[in-house]
C-alpha cells in the first residue's frame, strides 16, 4: 500500500527520459545524414579529379617516364562537377618515372572535403633473369645470381645438365623439369600455372631518339651530336660496314667508339672489341618497330650497356653466341621476338621478351638485385588512398 503512485511517477520519469532522447535523436539524425551526404559528395569529386589526372597520362605516359627530371603538370588543376570542385596537384618526390596525384573534393555546399593520393608509375623492373613468352633452357646453360630465376607466360622447360638457382615458372600448363630439384634450385616453389607477368611492349622506335650514332640505310653513319655523315669503313668508324641497306656489320679490330648505335633493319658484331677491364661501351638499336630489327653479337667481346643498363633493344631477333672464347656481355637484352643464347657467351643482367627465349650451350645469365634494370613499361597505379579534412 501506498507505492503504486510512487512506482507510476517513476515510470512517468523514465518514459519522459527515453522520449526526450528519441527526440534529440530525431534532430541529429538529418544533420548525421547531411553530413554523409557532402562527405560522399566530396570523395567523388575528389575521385573525378584523380581520374582526369590518370587520362592524362594514359594518353601521354611519357610525362610519368620524365619524371622526377621533368615534373609534369596538371592539364586540368581545377575539376568542376555538379556536386562540387577538385583542386589538382602532382609531386614528383617519391620514385623515377613515378608521379604522386593528389586531389582534393570540396562539396558544393557545406565545408566537407576529402582527399584522394594516387601514385602511377612506368617504371617496369623485372625479378627474373629470363622473363618471356616462352622460355627454354638446355645444354649446360646456368642461370645465376639471387634473382636468377625464370618465367614464361606461356611455358618454360629446363632440360638436360642445366640448373637455375631460383625459381622456374609458367602461366600455362607447361613446366617441364621445373621442379626437378635436379634443375632447379627452388622447386617448391616453382611449376606451372602461375599468375602471368606483365611484359613490357618493345619497340626499338623508343629508344632510336637516344641514339649516337645512326647506321643509314645509304651507307653512311650520322654523328647525332655534330650532324656529320661519315662514309662506311672510315675514319672513327672503321671496321664499320652495310651489307645492304640498313644491315650493319662491324668486324674491326679495335674498339669502336662509346655510344648507342641505331640501324634500322640489322647490327652484327663479329669481332672482338673490348677488354676485361675497358669495355666496350655500347648499346645497340635495331628495328622499326615491332617484328623488324636484328642483333647478334659473336665472338668474345667484353661490352658493357652506354644507355640506361640497355644492351640491345631489337624488334625481331637477338642472337648472343660466345666463340673462341667467353663472350662477357653486360646489361639488359630487350626483344620483341626471339632471343638466343648460345656457345661461352656471359651475360651479366637479363632478358625480356614479348617472343621465346633459349638459353643453350655452355651460356650463363646472371641477374642479381644489384644489377636490375629499370625499363619504361606501361602505365600502372601503385596506390590509392583517401583521407578526410
Amino acid at each position: 500500500e501506498g507505492v503504486v503512485l510512487p512506482f507510476t511517477l517513476m515510470i512517468l520519469l523514465v518514459l519522459s527520459a527515453l522520449t526526450s532522447v528519441l527526440l534529440a535523436m530525431g534532430a541529429w539524425e538529418p544533420q548525421i545524414s547531411t553530413n554523409l551526404l557532402r562527405g560522399t559528395q566530396a570523395l567523388f569529386v575528389a575521385e573525378a579529379g584523380a581520374e582526369r589526372a590518370i587520362a592524362q597520362f594514359v594518353a601521354t605516359p611519357s610525362q610519368v617516364s620524365g619524371a622526377p627530371a621533368t615534373c609534369p603538370t596538371p592539364a586540368a588543376p581545377s575539376v568542376t562537377v555538379t556536386t562540387g570542385t577538385a583542386t589538382v596537384t602532382y609531386a614528383c618526390t617519391v620514385g623515377t618515372s613515378t608521379v604522386l596525384i593528389q586531389s582534393t573534393g570540396a562539396s558544393g555546399i557545406g565545408s566537407a572535403q576529402r582527399t584522394v593520393r594516387v601514385a602511377v608509375t612506368t617504371s617496369f623492373v623485372s625479378d627474373y633473369a629470363i622473363l618471356a613468352d616462352e622460355v627454354e633452357i638446355e645444354g649446360n646453360a646456368k642461370i645465376k645470381g639471387t634473382l636468377g630465376a625464370v618465367h614464361g607466360n606461356t611455358e618454360t622447360e629446363v632440360t638436360g645438365s642445366t640448373f637455375v638457382d631460383q625459381t622456374a615458372t609458367a602461366a600455362g600448363a607447361t613446366c617441364s623439369g621445373c621442379t626437378d630439384a635436379g634443375r632447379v634450385g627452388v622447386p617448391g616453389d616453382s611449376g606451372a600455372g602461375k599468375p602471368p607477368e606483365t611484359i613490357p611492349g618493345i619497340n626499338p622506335m623508343d629508344y632510336k631518339s637516344k641514339a649516337d650514332f645512326i647506321l643509314q640505310d645509304d651507307g653512311k653513319i650520322l654523328v647525332v651530336a655534330t650532324g656529320v655523315l661519315v662514309p662506311e669503313n672510315s675514319g672513327s668508324f672503321v671496321g664499320w660496314k652495310m651489307d645492304g641497306g640498313g644491315k650493319w656489320k662491324f668486324s674491326g679490330s679495335a674498339t669502336p667508339l662509346d655510344g648507342a648505335y641505331y640501324a634500322s633493319k640489322e647490327i652484327k658484331i663479329s669481332a672482338s672489341p673490348g677488354t676485361v677491364g675497358a669495355p666496350w661501351k655500347a648499346t645497340f638499336i635495331a628495328g622499326t618497330g615491332a617484328g623488324t630489327g636484328e642483333v647478334e653479337i659473336k665472338g668474345h667481346p667484353y661490352i658493357a650497356p652506354y644507355l640506361q643498363d640497355v644492351l640491345i633493344v631489337a624488334g625481331e631477333e637477338v642472337k648472343l653466341e660466345g666463340t673462341e672464347g667467353d663472350a662477357a656481355l653486360r646489361g639488359a637484352v630487350l626483344s620483341s621476338g626471339e632471343v638466343k643464347l648460345s656457345g661461352s657467351v656471359s651475360l651479366t643482367g637479363n632478358v625480356i621478351s614479348n617472343g621465346e627465349v633459349k638459353v643453350s650451350g655452355d651460356a650463363t645469365v646472371t641477374y642479381d638485385v644489384g644489377t636490375r634494370t629499370s625499363l619504361t613499361g606501361p602505365l600502372r597505379t601503385l596506390s590509392w588512398s583517401t583521407t578526410s579534412q
